[in-house]
């Protein structure tokens, strides 16, 4: 079936399943049926079906134990998967077959793995202890073997007191060794999260290749930790040249300084990158600098302006070398006038609505007026509202604005933007429409805007 049907994961799937049962006279097929499992587990993997590939690799490893590969297929399943007893506990067996075959190096750089897997796990710590000081042993057994003629010479001559000597020292050799492999583990603990954390802003800055605020973002985050991680890091390179000093010549000392190298490089990175994040914030700010001053060329709307300015603001927040050159300045003047223009102009518009609300028409009229003194753009001047008393005879009509009705009626007091016209007609029920037209004004003195403004609007229906 699997032949005539390669996709058929069932049938592969049970293939595997039967093979794993009994394989009695099958032999010849076995690496073919192994292929097939780990083929099959990687496409299980892929498809989400996480539990169906360690099945199956669990079948396929009973084939093989001894395949390091398939042990460590089913390791990165039970990662992914989220695991991590189970990991290790492939790990260990992994560590086993390398011991079988006297590969020390490899069941060292194992049980590593499990450390950083589970650090919690004293077990696997004391293992690695006791496996570096075996290698020791081993390298000193051939040493010694080489040596033994000399110091057979040497009990000759120096006697029983030189080879006790000689037997304290090897001794302080194997006490020296196991406190420098306890070192070793501890300093890989001690700085393992500050190596994260290092490790993982690095990864956030490179990583990103998104927008302008994306990357804002990032580099703002960025900055606020790396101040913390910088103090962290030099407290902690401190203390690992000390141990660096103290264990001159260990494999502590080693350690440590490779330890004390990888912070220094992650750290420098982040520096790195975050220059590299502000240059291409200062770029984008340029352009939206450019931008914005083609607005103001074009005479655009102010408010719209003043968007494209804040944009290129807050792009350039981080860029204070660019916010310092003649660009950079001239921007942040643009940004401050328009702002404090609009500002003042919102605050008008309070003020006018708050004023009317109170009873006090004439008061903001009168401060809608003065903000004309100011002179401000012709946009801005044409949202501010006045507030004008609409009367009718009879009262009661209803009152639309440029088509819309206000849901007022006569007489009412009513905030209409006069300065470019409006169409206000009254309804009531037996009359005609009456429509009152208020033209835009073209002058730009106040003075004779507030004389050409209505503060009353009175008719008869």
């Amino acid at each position: 079936m699997f032949e005539i049907l390669p996709t058929d994961l069932g049938a592969a799937d049970r293939m595997v399943e039967i093979f794993a049962m009994s394989a009695s006279g099958l032999e010849e097929y076995a690496r073919e049926i192994l292929r097939i499992g780990k083929v099959l587990a990687d496409v299980y993997v892929e498809l989400g079906r996480t539990s169906r590939a360690i099945q199956v690799l669990h079948r396929v490893v009973s084939m093989g134990p001894d395949d390091a590969d398939l042990r460590t297929r089913l390791i990165d399943v039970y990662l992914s998967a989220g695991m991590t007893g189970e990991a290790v506990g492939e790990y260990e067996a992994l560590v086993e077959t390398a011991l079988a075959v006297d590969d020390f190096a490899r069941a060292e750089r194992i049980l590593r793995k499990v450390l950083t897997i589970d650090a919690s796990r004293t077990d696997v710590l004391r293992r690695l202890n006791q496996l570096i000081s075996r290698r020791t042993r081993r390298r000193r057994s051939v040493r010694n073997s080489i040596t033994a003629a000399g110091v057979l010479t040497l009990l000759g001559v120096a006697g029983y007191f030189g080879l006790q000597i000689w037997l304290e020292r090897e001794a302080q050799l194997e006490r020296t060794a196991a406190q420098s492999s306890a070192l070793v583990a501890d300093l890989r603990d001690r700085y393992a999260a500050l190596s994260g954390e290092l490790s993982a802003s690095v990864a956030a800055l490179a990583g990103n290749r998104g927008d302008d605020d994306t990357l804002l973002a990032a580099l703002d985050e960025s900055r606020n930790t790396r101040v913390e991680l910088e103090s962290r890091t030099a407290k902690a390179v401190k203390e690992l040249m000390a141990v660096v000093q103290d264990n001159a010549g260990s494999t502590a000392a080693d350690e440590a300084r490779e330890v004390a190298e990888g912070l220094r490089v992650h750290l420098r990175e982040l520096r790195r990158l975050e220059a590299e994040a502000g240059k291409r914030l200062a770029t984008s700010a340029q352009k939206l600098y450019g931008e914005a001053r083609a607005l103001v060329e074009a005479d655009a709307p102010t408010r719209e302006q003043f968007a494209a300015f804040e944009r290129a603001m807050r792009i350039a927040a981080p860029c204070s070398e660019w916010l310092a050159g003649p660009d950079g300045t001239e921007c942040q003047a643009f940004d401050s006038s328009l702002g404090e223009t609009i500002a003042a102009m919102d605050r008008l518009k309070s003020d006018i609505r708050r004023l009317t609300a109170e009873g006090q028409p004439d008061e903001a009229f009168s401060s809608a007026v003065a903000f004309l003194q100011q002179y401000p753009p012709p946009d801005l001047a044409a949202e501010i509202e006045f507030p004008v008393r609409i009367t009718s005879r009879p009262s009661g009509a209803r009152i639309s604005v440029n088509g819309e009705d206000i849901g007022l009626r006569t007489p009412a007091t009513v905030l209409l933007t006069l300065l470019p016209g409006c169409e206000i007609v009254l309804a009531a029920d037996g009359f005609a429409p009456t429509p009152l037209t208020v033209p835009p004004v073209a002058e730009s003195d106040p003075r004779r805007v507030e004389a050409h403004l209505p503060r009353t609007l009175d008719t008869g229906l």
